[in-house]
């Protein structure tokens, strides 16, 4: 099959001028996006996707080039009728070279970053944390994690419109459980809506940019944060998300299907072991009036504990949640504190690690294969997308999900699942002795609490 793919892009300057390009003026494009790390598998990724493009502008400098607004749309000539944006890139960096610019650009997620917050031009702060719980809890008290993200994103859009003059311009998008099942963690596994609050102490322990909080409530729903390509919308994602449909017909939800034919020859390598996940821990930092000390600290582990996991056919990882003013702020009020009387509460976090553990360790749905491989394939591809490769006697080798896309235009398009074998020399090397202390206190202490 042969694949004709057309690339379009409008950049607009700061003054509003529009400047149309196409296949005459632009060289060559290269877009990457991605929900995890490129080495390590782990939730709570909020990863700005980054835009290299080589083009041809006249008429203009780098000078006004730098914080344009840049759309990239493409079509599959033949397959599709209609050109589909692939992104929506604020210009960063502009090197130039007669009418030849070499671009870097990043997506709205970028915008997260942003360390300068005031309330009505008066009074600032640097703690993101202090500001935005001044703003959430004039509305409400406790929230479910969608209702903190669209409020997050009015704020950083205000926040940035101001700084930029570009006005309210980021927007968020509600994760559609219609299309998918529910998002972690937004119940528990007895139907119980959960509901956080945002500590009222934690700033004294957790500051930094708006960035930080999505990470912290992307952590808690096992997910990650992104800019929705077709629209630059920000958005939750899921792991084996189903909303993800793949064109070849008859084919399970959420699917993409790759076979030989769609390969790039010797590009494509996958591990012999799946990861699994053998331990989710939380704990809280929250601290009474006095000062003393009062932990919540649990975990859900491999049933059978240990011994029970199949090393000769995975690779055991962990996920720590600490440090996160969300949990505390449920550890706080929920579990503790007045609220514990009147709201729906659990006497610590089991629930919470055991409904984490259960959504990561769904074999059916989130199957976790590392592998790296370069298609040619006219189709489009998102973070968190199931995907299986299929062998020449159309049998699955491969079934994994998507955590990065590295696209090239007319070049094909690079798809991984992070993740390395931690069962090797070096992992076992690798804590410093702290590490090794902490692991060992928070062994005695489950193993005192009986967990």
């Amino acid at each position: 099959m042969t694949i004709f793919e057309r690339i379009q892009a409008i950049l607009t300057f700061r003054n509003g001028t529009i400047v149309n390009l196409d296949e005459s003026s632009i060289i060559s494009a290269s877009i990457k996006r991605q929900c995890c790390s490129d080495e390590k598998f782990e939730i709570g990724g909020v990863y700005a996707a980054s835009l290299s493009m080589k083009c041809r502008v006249s008429g203009t400098n780098s000078f006004r080039i730098r914080g344009a607004k840049l759309v990239v749309s493409t079509k599959f000539e033949g397959v599709e009728n209609d050109f589909i944006p692939v992104g929506t890139f604020w210009i960063t960096d502009a090197q130039r070279t007669g009418e030849i610019y070499a671009i870097t650009a990043l997506d709205n997620v970028s915008w997260l970053d942003t360390d300068n917050y005031t309330i009505a031009g008066e009074t600032a702060w640097r703690n993101f944390t202090k500001y935005f719980r001044e703003i959430i809890n004039s509305k409400k008290f406790f929230f479910e994690p969608h209702e903190v993200l669209y409020w997050m994103t009015e704020e950083v859009s205000s926040i940035a419109g101001r700084i930029t003059g570009l006005g309210d311009f980021l927007k968020w998008g509600h994760y559609v459980e219609g299309n998918n099942d529910y998002y972690c963690n937004h119940y528990d596994l007895d139907s119980h809506l959960n509901e956080y609050a945002l500590y009222m102490e934690s700033d004294r322990y957790f500051s930094g940019t708006p960035m930080d909080l999505y990470r912290k409530i992307s952590e808690i729903v096992g997910g990650f944060i992104y800019a929705r390509p077709e629209d630059g919308w920000l958005t939750l994602g899921q792991f084996g998300q189903k909303e993800f449909y793949s064109k070849d017909g008859l084919v399970s939800e959420g699917t993409v299907q790759i076979y030989p034919e769609h390969i790039e020859q010797d590009s494509f390598e996958f591990s012999d072991f799946y990861l699994q996940v053998y331990q989710i821990t939380a704990r809280n930092n929250y601290r009474e009036n006095n000062n003393a000390g009062y932990p919540v600290n649990s975990r859900y582990h491999y049933p059978g504990g240990w011994d029970a996991v199949p090393l000769e056919a995975c690779s055991p990882y962990e996920f720590t949640i600490e440090n996160n003013p969300f949990v505390d702020g449920y550890v706080s009020y929920h579990i503790i504190g007045d609220a514990a009387s009147t709201t729906h509460h659990e006497d610590n976090l089991f629930a919470f690690c055991k409904t984490l553990f259960f959504y990561l360790n769904d074999r059916e749905n989130r199957p976790l294969v590392p592998f790296r491989c370069k298609v040619h394939k006219p189709e489009r591809y998102q973070l968190g997308q199931r995907i299986q490769f299929y062998d020449e006697n159309d049998i699955v080798v491969c079934d994994s999900v998507i955590t990065s896309i590295q696209w090239t235009f007319r070049g094909g398009t690079w798809l991984s699942c992070a993740g390395k074998d931690e069962r090797v020399l070096s992992g076992c090397t690798r804590l410093s002795k702290a590490d090794k202390s902490i692991r060992a206190v928070n062994a005695g202490y489950f193993y005192e609490k009986g967990w």
